[in-house]
C-alpha cells in the first residue's frame, strides 16, 4: 500500500503525464492510503494507455 504523501505516480511512456496532481485531486487527504481497487484503477489506466506506472518518491 503506497501513501501518496510519500509517492508520486506517473504514467511512462505518455509524455508529460504525471498522475500526482489526479492523485491529489482524487485523494485530497495526504494521509491517505491507496486501497488495493484504487491501485488496481491505477493499473488499468497505465494498461489502457499502454504504458507503466512508475513510482517514484516525492521530494520532501
Amino acid at each position: 500500500i503506497l501513501s501518496n504523501e510519500e509517492k508520486g505516480v506517473r504514467l511512462e511512456g505518455v509524455a508529460g503525464t504525471d498522475l500526482r496532481l489526479f492523485l491529489a485531486h482524487c485523494y485530497p487527504n495526504t494521509q491517505a492510503t491507496f486501497t488495493a481497487a484504487e491501485m488496481w484503477t491505477l493499473l488499468l489506466l497505465a494498461k489502457r494507455f499502454g504504458c507503466r506506472l512508475v513510482f517514484d518518491k516525492v521530494s520532501a
